[in-house]
């Protein structure tokens, strides 16, 4: 029997928030992955892309070198149906910080092409109940000749962290600024000088429970691997230095509730070929139960149970009471001396912290794949193009992507 999963949404947020009694594992456990329908929009990567509450909104990207086009893809997983939606009134792009408010999408910033080294420095707001698109002010916004930028929404604003080259083009200078849609204005929240080289900034990360925002700035290894710095910050008011996690840097950071979790591994290289490598097998970590503590103290961090199933970094997800995570591609040797296979997927709730082994998922295509917890299942949307051959190894059931995939209880 499945259990009746029951989520309410966060008001605002957008984020799912479990009733008390929830069992999504059971429910996941036996569900089936099936194709999306075919998308009315070309197929891309890097595409910006978040879950409503009702809708799958997906919006820029780029299709091998050139961005996608201005018109974007409503996908409602209730019907099973999509539709397009208006042309925005911005450039195409990719990589754009994204989030939902309760009311709009909110796009801003992304890399224009792959040429660009600057992100952009404009963004537009969708409201998908009128399927109109409206510009965000540029004034007192984030800086221009942003290389990295990341955002997350607190309930009220968009904070957008942007790192940008100091004077001189050797050392970094990495600002923070906060927009309120309702009012359609920035505020500075304010910057931290790093002496670090603005090329040696692998990626930023920001995380935001309520009003509570973190910062993470992670710096390139040197070419042996060895070396690489992960910097924590507590903004609001201001930025505030806090601690990382101890054993290692932490990849994939989501907002679990209360609580911060993310992938523990023994390094970070940037200049490796597909991202991060991770040393050993990354485990999942959380932080933020309880009061956050100063420099001087430290956060009370602690690792769930080893996940046998996926033992590469992967994918993580949030369905209010449970971790999702479903494998890329094999990168760590797990316990076993075995390779996590690619589409392999765990949960774990977190009151127990027992990982269950969910339906493999079938392989996505090259580029950046977004995972999402909609409601009752897992959306898996970003492939370039189908990657599925029919072969049992690399493809179970022989499904062919057409842009996405998702995971659904039975029935």
């Amino acid at each position: 029997m499945v259990a009746l999963v029951v989520l309410a949404t966060a008001a605002g947020a957008g984020l799912p928030v479990a009733a008390e009694g929830d069992d999504v594992l059971g429910a996941l456990r036996g569900g089936v992955w099936r194709a999306l329908p075919g998308p009315p929009i070309p197929l891309r990567g890097d595409a910006s892309a978040v879950w409503t509450g009702d809708e799958l909104v997906v919006w820029g990207g780029r299709m091998g070198e050139e961005p996608a086009p201005y018109r974007g893809g409503r996908y409602d997983p209730s019907a099973r149906t999509w539709s397009t939606t208006a042309a925005a009134p911005i450039a195409p792009r990719a990589d754009g910080v994204v989030a939902w408010t309760g009311d709009e999408v909110l796009v801003w910033g992304g890399r224009r092409s792959d040429r660009s080294r600057a992100g952009a420095t404009d963004g537009a707001a969708y409201d998908p109940f009128r399927d109109h698109w409206r510009t965000i002010t540029r004034r007192s916004g984030p800086p221009r000749g942003a290389r990295q930028q990341a955002g997350a929404w607190t309930g009220r604003e968009l904070v957008v962290v942007s790192a940008v080259p100091a004077s001189g083009g050797t050392t970094s200078v990495v600002w923070a600024h906060a927009y309120d849609p309702a009012r359609d204005r920035w505020r500075t929240i304010g910057s931290h000088a790093s002496g670090r080289h603005p090329d040696r900034l692998v990626r930023v990360d920001v995380v935001a429970r309520g009003q509570r925002v973190d910062v993470w700035l992670s710096w390139e290894a040197r070419p042996t691997g060895r070396g690489g710095v992960q910097e924590r910050y507590r903004l609001n008011p201001g930025w505030r230095l806090a601690a990382t996690a101890p054993g290692g840097q932490v990849t994939g950071l989501i907002a679990a509730g209360d609580r911060v979790a993310g992938l523990r591994g023994d390094q970070l290289c940037g200049p490796c070929s597909g991202g991060p490598l991770f040393a050993s097998d990354p485990t999942l970590v959380l932080s933020g139960a309880g009061r956050d503590h100063r420099a001087t103290g430290h956060d009370r961090w602690r690792a769930l149970p080893r996940d046998d199933v996926v033992t590469d970094g992967g994918l993580l997800a949030w369905t209010g009471a449970s971790i999702v995570r479903v494998s890329r591609e094999a990168r760590a040797l797990g316990p076993t001396g075995e390779r996590s296979r690619p589409g392999d997927a765990a949960a774990a709730e977190l009151r127990t912290g027992i990982w269950i082994e969910l339906p493999r998922a079938p392989q996505m295509g090259v580029g950046d794949v977004g995972l999402f917890w909609a409601d009752d299942r897992l959306i898996m949307w970003g492939a370039l193009g189908p990657t599925c051959t029919g072969r049992e190894d690399v493809c179970p059931e022989g499904i062919a992507l057409a842009g996405g995939i998702e995971l659904a209880p039975p029935g």
